[in-house]
């Protein structure tokens, strides 16, 4: 672009923004931005300042749409004219300011967490799905953010987080088990902070967590182990009190159907368990996962072998509510398939996994 064009734009620009006419600065401001679009990839850094101030003296005078176009458009752009970047990622409305938050390179560390300290919780949002943010901004995310924003925080992997907003967050995740997924899941997790919060999370969590990393190996490998062990232990010391109530109610003749829809409809789930395990000769462990696997299909291989009907059926797949909300369709396919299965083919499924435990005690 030479002097005597660069000098015509400029001319033109004053004139519009002169002007007084609305429809003459947008359509100006639309030129200018299709101009530099254009040229981008070409453009050397007097270019680009010179688009930084024409775009800038157009763009302050427009209404939020028009900043809004102008923003969505020139957030991609790698080398966007910096100033006009921050003038929007600054803006008051998010409409304006969200693209540019999300996507602009241009805008540095000191850029974003001047931003970051000092604009609401939309900003904010918009600024935690960076492509990738450092540990500077990512602590004022997690500290000034909400739940909305430090869950988004959590599930960018392109987001470091450090010693600090790792401790933050794995407190938070004690009463939130969807932070505690996202948390436990990323990539950059130390072993000690995933040990510290598999003991913080709640007992649905903690599983679900468990479950999503098999066969891991070295330091978080063992962590997982050990703590698998514990809770093992743990969870059949907790169910010691309902075992001896079931198996003392199994010797007086009291232990049926009737009972176990008692247990669970007064939502006494580990009762529930220990009187299944009694019932079947099916481990309680097996029949704890059986129970909270969203999918009932094990579990109904259970209750039908021991030849219980669907309401029963029904109360046992519905302690599942503790955890899990179950809707009527869940609840209408889990009656179709109850009903459809044979009792004989779920007696042979459960005879093979009891000769299966058997084994594997022998070994």
């Amino acid at each position: 672009m030479g002097a005597l064009s660069q000098e015509s734009l400029i001319t033109e620009v004053e004139q519009a923004i002169g002007s007084g006419s609305d429809s003459g600065r947008v359509e100006m401001l639309r030129r200018v931005t299709d101009l530099f679009i254009g040229h981008a990839e070409t453009l050397q850094d007097d270019g680009i300042d010179l688009f930084d101030d024409v775009i800038g003296r157009l763009s302050t005078v427009m209404e939020e749409a028009v900043r809004a176009e102008l923003a969505n458009r020139l957030a991609p752009v790698a080398n966007a004219p910096k100033n006009v970047m921050k003038s929007l990622a600054g803006d008051d409305s998010i409409k304006v300011a969200a693209p540019v938050l999300a996507q602009s390179t241009r805008l540095d560390d000191a850029d974003l967490v001047e931003i970051a300290n000092s604009k609401g919780q939309e900003h904010l949002l918009a600024l935690s799905t960076r492509k990738s943010l450092s540990e500077i901004v990512t602590d004022i995310l997690v500290e000034r953010g909400n739940n909305k924003v430090v869950h988004s925080v959590a599930s960018n992997q392109g987001a470091r987080l450090s010693e600090r907003s790792f401790s933050t967050i794995i407190v938070k995740a004690e009463t939130d088990d969807l932070l505690a997924g996202a948390v436990g899941l990323r990539q950059d997790i130390s072993p000690t902070h995933l040990e510290q919060l598999l003991r913080k999370a709640s007992d649905v969590a903690r599983e679900k967590l468990m479950a999503a990393m098999p066969n891991r190996g070295g330091a978080i490998g063992d962590i997982l182990a050990k703590l698998a062990d514990e809770l093992n232990k743990k969870r059949m010391l907790d169910y010691e009190p309902a075992r001896k109530l079931v198996a003392q109610m199994q010797r007086q003749g009291q232990l049926g159907e009737e009972q176990v829809g008692n247990f669970a409809n007064a939502g006494n789930f580990l009762e529930t368990v220990a009187a299944l395990s009694a019932i079947s000769g099916i481990p309680i462990q097996r029949v704890e996962r059986a129970l909270r696997d969203s999918r009932p299909d094990m579990l109904f291989m259970v209750v039908k072998a021991i030849g219980f009907k669907w309401h029963t059926a029904k109360s046992v797949y519905l302690l599942q509510s503790e955890w899990r909300r179950v809707s009527q369709e869940e609840l209408d396919n889990a009656r179709r398939g109850f009903l459809q299965l044979q009792a004989a083919t779920a007696q042979r499924i459960v005879a093979f996994l009891k000769a299966r435990e058997a084994i594997s005690k022998r070994s």
